[in-house]
Parts: C-alpha cells; sequence; structure tokens
C-alpha cells in the first residue's frame, strides 16, 4: 500500500468547475450547534490562519518526498507547490487531468518496452513565468530513477517498473516501462507524480550527479549477477541429477566433484557481488546525500499559493495571481507553528487562527464548539486463518457477518468513535467501490439477521443441540458431519494498546457465542499479534487494521503469494489477473468491482469499522459535507476553503 504522506498528495485539492447554488455548509457526522448552524457566507478574505503542530525543517523538493525529509509539517507547506499530470478530485476522488490535456495515449511497444504517451496543456507557466515542458517532466522521472529516490519517489516513479521518461517535443512525453503495468503504475502512480523545473535545477545537480554510481559500476554488478544465477541454475540442474546417480558409482563421485568446485565459484561470485553493491551503494548514498543538501532559494513552483517565507514562529503563502486554475477565497495563508495540540486549541479558541493542523488529526472531540470528525482510510478486519480447516467455509464467515450489526458495534461498543464499514473499499473512493459489494444481512434488525444466520448455517449442514434465538445464545454447535465445532481465540490488543479493536473483539465473542460458538477473545500485545499472525501462523482470528490505498491493488495482494492470506479461490484469481493485466483505468475498475463481488462472497475478511479522526475549525468552511482523513489530511485545503462567520 502506498505511504500516508503520499496519499495526502495524491488527493491534489481542487474541485471541477460547475455552475448552480453555493454548496451547503460543511457539517460534522456529530456535530455542534455551532457547528450545525449554517455561516453567513463571505466571499472573500484577506486570509486564512492555520495553527500547525509540528515543527517544519528546511528540505527541498528531492527530500522533501523521500524518506528523509517527509514530515507532516514539511508537507502541510510544500506537498502543493508541485503539479502532476493528473490528480483526484475533492471530495469525490475522481481521476482527472491537470497539467496533461486530455487523457494518456493508448499502450504501445516500443522495442522491449511498453510505451504510453501525454499530451501538456499550452500556456502553462511556472510562478516565475517561465514555461512547464515535457522536458519538466522527463528531466523529474530521469532524477527520480538515476538517485533511486524513496518513499513517495519511489511509489510513483518506481524503478523497479519504470525504465525512463523522454521529451518528444515540449508539449509532450513518453514513458517507458520495463513490462506491463497496471492502473496502480500508470494512473495512480507515474501520472500522479510530482514535477520539478529542469531549468532550476539540473545545473545545480552537476556535483551530485558526478557521485552517482558510475556505469562501469553498474555493469559489472549486472554482469556479476547474471554469472552467479546462472551458475546456481547449474547446480540445481546438477543436484537433480545426482540423485539419480549410485552414490557408489564414479560418475557419481565426478559430478559431485563437479559441484563442489562450482559451489566454490559460486560463493566467490556472492562475495564480488556484495563488494561492488556495498560499493553501489556508498555512492548511491553519497550522491543523495549531495541532492538532498542543494539549496532551492528561487525555485519556481505552481499552485494556487506560492512558497511560505517564515518569520519566526509564521509562515506566511502569498497567493499566486498567474495560477490558471480554480483561484483561493483568500489572499494568503497564514501558518503558525505550535509544539503542542493544547496551545494550538488555546490559539483556535482564543480566535488567533481559523483551524488545527494535526497529522493525525486531535486526541479527542471533546471541544464539541469547533470539533468535526471524519472517516478515514484506516480500516479494521475481522481475518481468518485460512489454515484451520474448522475456519475456511464462506458459509461460516457470512453467518457470523451476519450476526455483527457495525452500527451497533459503533454506537455502543466503540462509542461512536469510529465509522461503519461494509465493505472492501472505502465508502469515499466512489471511484473503485462497489456498490453492490456489501454484507449480506445489511439493513436487517437483529432478529431478521440471527434468522437469516441460522437457516443458512442450517442449509450447510451445522446443527445445534437448542438453536439460537434472540433471548438464548445456541448450544452445542456441530459441524456438517457432526463434530462438534473447536474452541477457537480471537487476537486483539489490548485494551491500553488499541481501545476500540478491544472493545470489537469483545462485541464480536458475544455475537459468536450467540450462535454458539465457542469464541474466546484474547486480548495481548501488538507484537504478539503479528508474529502469530506473519509468522507462526498460530492463531484462530484476529482483529487486524491497515491503511487502504486509493487504488484498490490491496485487493489481490492480501490473498496472493507470500501473504498468509491466501486462500483457494479461483474466482478470485481469475478477477485478481485481469485487474492486474491492464493500465485502462475503466477495465481495471470493472476488475476491481468483480473483486469485490467475490470477497464478499467468500469473506475471508469481515470489514468492521474505519477509524475517524476529529478536526477543529471555525469561521471557516468548505465545499463539502464530509472528507476522507479530514482536514488535516487534506493539510487545511486552503485552495478550497471559504470564509464565514
Amino acid at each position: 500500500m502506498r505511504h500516508f504522506f503520499f496519499s495526502a498528495i495524491l488527493m491534489t485539492l481542487f474541485l471541477a468547475s460547475c455552475s448552480g447554488p453555493t454548496p451547503a455548509p460543511a457539517t460534522a457526522m456529530a456535530s455542534s450547534p455551532e457547528a450545525a448552524a449554517t455561516p453567513t457566507v463571505i466571499s472573500h478574505a484577506p486570509e486564512i490562519r492555520f495553527a500547525l503542530v509540528g515543527e517544519p525543517t528546511d528540505v527541498n523538493v528531492w527530500s522533501l518526498f523521500d524518506d528523509s525529509g517527509a514530515s507532516y509539517a514539511n508537507y502541510v507547506l510544500r506537498s502543493n507547490l508541485y503539479p502532476s499530470l493528473y490528480r483526484l478530485s475533492i471530495p469525490d476522488r475522481k481521476f482527472g487531468s491537470y497539467l496533461a490535456d486530455g487523457t494518456p495515449s493508448a499502450v504501445t511497444t516500443d522495442g522491449v518496452f511498453y510505451v504510453s504517451t501525454v499530451k501538456l496543456k499550452s500556456g502553462l507557466k511556472w510562478s516565475d513565468g517561465s514555461p512547464i515542458t515535457a522536458q519538466d517532466v522527463a528531466f523529474t522521472v530521469t532524477t527520480a530513477l538515476n538517485y533511486r529516490l524513496g518513499l513517495d519517489w519511489e511509489s510513483v516513479y518506481n524503478p523497479n517498473i519504470l525504465d525512463h521518461a523522454e521529451a518528444v517535443d515540449n508539449s509532450t512525453v513518453r514513458f517507458f516501462f520495463k513490462s506491463p503495468f497496471t492502473v496502480g503504475d500508470w494512473e495512480y502512480g507515474a501520472l500522479q507524480g510530482p514535477i520539478v523545473s529542469q531549468s532550476f535545477w539540473e545545473s545545480k545537480l552537476a556535483d551530485a550527479d558526478n557521485l552517482l554510481p558510475k556505469t562501469d559500476l553498474i555493469d559489472s554488478m549486472a554482469q556479476t549477477q547474471v554469472d552467479a544465477n546462472q551458475l546456481q541454475a547449474d547446480i540445481n540442474e546438477w543436484d537433480a541429477q545426482l540423485l539419480k546417480l549410485d552414490p557408489t558409482s564414479k560418475d557419481y563421485s565426478d559430478l559431485n566433484l563437479k559441484i563442489g568446485k562450482n559451489q566454490d565459484q559460486l560463493n566467490s561470485l556472492d562475495t564480488k557481488l556484495g563488494k561492488l553493491t556495498d560499493e553501489y551503494n556508498a555512492d548511491l548514498s553519497a550522491a543523495r546525500a549531495a541532492l538532498f543538501a542543494l539549496k532551492d532559494d528561487g525555485e519556481p513552483t505552481f499552485g494556487p499559493f506560492l512558497r511560505a517565507a517564515q518569520s519566526g514562529n509564521t509562515l506566511m503563502s502569498k497567493v499566486d495571481s498567474a495560477y490558471p486554475f480554480e483561484k483561493p477565497n483568500y489572499d494568503q495563508v497564514v501558518y503558525q507553528i505550535f509544539s503542542d495540540e493544547k496551545s494550538a486549541m488555546a490559539a483556535l479558541q482564543g480566535g488567533d487562527v481559523n483551524a488545527v493542523l494535526n497529522q493525525n488529526g486531535l486526541s479527542s472531540g471533546t471541544d464539541t464548539q469547533s470539533v468535526v470528525t471524519s472517516s478515514t482510510s484506516s480500516a479494521r478486519f475481522l481475518v481468518f486463518n485460512q489454515k484451520r480447516v474448522e475456519l475456511v467455509d464462506p458459509i461460516l464467515h457470512r453467518a457470523l457477518d451476519c450476526v455483527i450489526d457495525r452500527q451497533t458495534l459503533v454506537d455502543n461498543s466503540l462509542q461512536k468513535k469510529a465509522a461503519p464499514l461494509d465493505s472492501f473499499v472505502l465508502p469515499a473512493n466512489t471511484s473503485w467501490l462497489n456498490p453492490d459489494a456489501h454484507s449480506l444481512c445489511s439493513g436487517m434488525d437483529m432478529g431478521s439477521r440471527l434468522q437469516k444466520t441460522v437457516d443458512m448455517l442450517k442449509a450447510a449442514g451445522y446443527s445445534w443441540t437448542h438453536e439460537p434465538t434472540i433471548d438464548q445464545p445456541g448450544k452445542g454447535l456441530a459441524l456438517p458431519g457432526g463434530v462438534a465445532f473447536p474452541s477457537i481465540t480471537l487476537l486483539a490488543p489490548t485494551k491500553d494498546m488499541d481501545p476500540l479493536r478491544a472493545a470489537a473483539a469483545d462485541y464480536i465473542e458475544k455475537q459468536a457465542q450467540l450462535l454458539g460458538i465457542p469464541l474466546t477473545e484474547q486480548l495481548t500485545d501488538s507484537e504478539s499479534i503479528h508474529y502469530a499472525v506473519y509468522s507462526s501462523g498460530d492463531y484462530d482470528m484476529a482483529i487486524l487494521g491497515w491503511r487502504l490505498s486509493e487504488y484498490p491493488g490491496y485487493l489481490c495482494g492480501w490473498f496472493q503469494s507470500p501473504s498468509p492470506f491466501m486462500y483457494n479461490g479461483d474466482k478470485l484469481k481469475s478477477a485478481c489477473e485481469a485487474m492486474n493485466s491492464t493500465a485502462d483505468l475503466a477495465t481495471s475498475q470493472k476488475s476491481a468491482f468483480d473483486v469485490q463481488t467475490v470477497l464478499m462472497s467468500d469473506l475471508p475478511f469481515i470489514p468492521l469499522y474505519e477509524d475517524v479522526m476529529y478536526d477543529a475549525y471555525r469561521n471557516v468552511r468548505y465545499p463539502f459535507q464530509t472528507v476522507l482523513d479530514g482536514i488535516s489530511g487534506l493539510y487545511g485545503a486552503p485552495s478550497l476553503a471559504i470564509p464565514s462567520r
């Protein structure tokens, strides 16, 4: 899955311009009277002020999107300064053009490469007035690949699959991939990667470029690896032949001696490769350090606001009047730096700022006068160990899914500190969500859920000595064939580590026992859960969580080798092959719908809930009622903010 910071970059702040009435004011999932009241709309204001929790550092763009310079505060201030060819709309996350003119070309082949071409819109300019060209795109891609930049750079310009990019002319760029690529590599990868100004950076990179690993070193590494691979293949073949020979024969003795000599040669090649790799990594590390140290004073940018200028603990970012797209409702953005949430909230309550920005939102939603609640991309699932024979039956999974009333779980057990989830794609990710792939018992009351469950289990051959009723748990549950259902355990974190998952485990234990399933929750530390699930495989069920990416490649990645969650699902395999064999967005989305249909039928995981986050803002609103990951997840979305009072 993609890194947290990059997921926010993908959510570049824009809305398609349209005519019509002014959008309704934003409301919270659980709002206060002040938050719910319709504010007085102001068409324009001099500035919007944010309390930013966290200390930004002086990093350039190369470090910003790499592990070395990534931080929430840095992304708030800088991530929206660099354009991409395409982007996702807010809040509906539709893929659309930004710098690009129209859609990418169809994928073709050029020698050993798989190629697609993108045209840029004409007349686009950097903040210094210089033109944005295809050369800028190719230069950015080349630099990221040459330096093997990590984190978000690697997410979009992945050297394992993307070979290079070339400018055909000033407005046309071609991408060359090493192998067939997917929508995750293309529309949700390279096409949404940041772009920088070649004219500003190219000359500055000369010294750092000289530190990059030399061609002869790279060639020597590649050839040594080829030689080692070939020798290993030969040894494997000779080992297979050896098994067919009489150990007392001369042929056996000769072949065994040959294997030994070649193994010594292979060991020598491995040693050589290790030394070459160490030299390569040292050179690359030195080159990156030089790259990250380069100053970016005067770097041209592209976005609604210019680079922020700092004075003490305050940074001010003025609007870029030449920006050709949506015009912000503020002349400037002011960021005031705070070391902690408490002092930031005090500034909000005192009227000094309009909103608080914190990496994971606020620690609680207790300040009901200004706090709004949003669902997040952090989702929780009930996971079955597919190696437990008694737990692989999809009918059993559907039965448990039916007696888990997610709204009751969220309202009562989780005290409304989460949002119900009954799908494998987040509800806010409408481009990829299959609206028909949801829980079998959605919308039913508990009595109907239980009756549906009993009917399903009986039809599949399960039986009880006493069937469950709404007032009485089932007793003597037996598997098809009459064998008593064995005692099973549900792993979840302790209450002090993750109170929501611990509470969910308690609820699931009760619902399973209602069916007569002898399930017991076991609350333990996260390390023990991780070891049981990913290493030893010694568990029955667990409540696990992931941060789900915009492109739902995880739908297949979860259940493919070497994942511990693999299961025998031919329909899933077929749907995943279709999803992973195309770079066409519409085709991939259709296949993703099919994958969700299969998963909701088999339920190797049961979706439970999304975590929520809290934001606080006053005298400002946004042109949507809710947004995934909240306003903090959008870094304040100053280009979308609307003044109010």
